[in-house]
């Protein structure tokens, strides 16, 4: 059964090639993608809105990816 919203994404990647390049294709599936480039802004975002999924990049400049699926 097709999903009557679009999935909502939260993309954690501090590579901007990478980032766009799965941006772009979550985009295509009509998801609709927030993206943050470290621990900080996932932070923030995971705060202010809920999520369907998330792609974390696990090495970011402050900290791990992983850190925010412990919390």
């Amino acid at each position: 059964m097709p999903r009557k919203t679009p999935l909502r994404v939260l993309l954690v990647e501090d590579d901007p090639i990478v980032a766009e390049t799965v941006r772009k294709g979550l985009a295509a599936r009509q998801a609709l993608v927030r993206h943050a480039s470290d621990l900080a802004c996932a932070q923030r975002a995971l705060s202010e809105e809920r999520y369907d999924a998330a792609v974390f990049d696990i090495t970011l400049p402050d900290g791990n990816g992983l850190d925010l699926v412990a919390a």
